[in-house]
């Protein structure tokens, strides 16, 4: 709602402000108008999608003590999706929350939804790709296993915990090659031992859908910015031009800050990669 309340409230503000410029500077305002509302939108599309992300890992934290289950300081924070491209689990990007330890030899991750145990020599395959979703996306650690039966699993995580979408990709990179770094037996390690009780992951159905799915979303907020354009513009006593104008920079604007997600495409194979992980320069 933010996102859709910017959209119209700066092209309203363009408007509004235009007639106490000199008349030959109006034009100009009205042809940045535009430019102004999108970085606005991209501004905010760093920040807001990170609000509330400490209050959730907190919240995650005491429910998992209630459970008897003691994180320490040296789990991240991540958000867990089982496949290997990214899809959508009820709108979100990410099926589960939760902390992502590196022990020696194994890997545990402790979630709201699921809870597992992989060893360094169950992992076929660890790389980091951005997705081309949104235009702060930063890169996501995928992870295909097996599991004690032979079955191959998949997934990927992304840091939850950073205040900006900018900072997360700083985040997930220095994961990444620390995950490196332990898969090859070096660097850090935590020194609390996973749960003995916890297996290779058993997650069971999961509901997702393609990301191309996304459009469905996105055909509710351009009637929501349309809407707000509305508002705005009759609390602001515009005329039917001057309300056009606010409904066309803000829903164009809007669709700029989508692209991405509208362009998106789902790779069609997941063939010959290499078995290591491969850190984007």
């Amino acid at each position: 709602m933010v996102l859709v309340a910017t959209a119209a409230i700066v092209p309203a503000a363009t408007v509004a402000s235009a007639p106490l410029l000199p008349l030959p500077l109006q034009p100009v305002m009205f042809a940045v108008g535009p430019f102004i509302t999108f970085i606005m939108l991209l501004v905010l599309d760093n920040w807001v999608p990170q609000w509330g992300m400490g209050e959730l890992k907190h919240r995650l934290r005491q429910k998992l003590k209630l459970q008897g289950i003691e994180i320490p300081s040296q789990g991240y924070f991540v958000g867990f999706s089982p496949s290997f491209h990214p899809k959508l689990y009820e709108g979100q990007l990410f099926w589960d929350i939760g902390f992502l330890q590196l022990h020696r030899g194994q890997l545990s991750y402790i979630g709201d939804r699921t809870q597992f145990v992989l060893p360094v020599s169950a992992i076929e395959h660890l790389t980091t790709v951005r997705p081309r979703i949104e235009w702060f996306r930063p890169e996501l650690i995928q992870m295909q296993w097996h599991n004690p039966g032979g079955a191959i699993g998949s997934g990927y995580f992304s840091i939850k915990e950073e205040r900006s979408s900018l900072q997360l990709r700083r985040a997930n990179r220095q994961l990444a090659k620390l995950m490196c770094q332990w898969q090859a037996g070096k660097g850090s390690t935590s020194p609390i031992q996973p749960l003995a009780e916890l297996l290779c992951p058993q997650l069971g159905p999961v509901t997702s859908a393609p990301i191309e799915q996304l459009s469905n979303n996105i055909r509710v907020l351009w009637g929501q910015v349309l809407l707000a354009s509305i508002a705005v513009s009759i609390l602001l006593g515009f005329s039917a031009l001057e309300g056009l104008y606010v409904w066309g920079v803000a829903s164009g604007a809007f669709t700029l800050l989508l692209l991405p997600a509208l362009l998106y495409r789902e790779p069609s194979d997941v063939a010959e990669r290499s078995p290591h992980l491969q850190i984007p320069s």
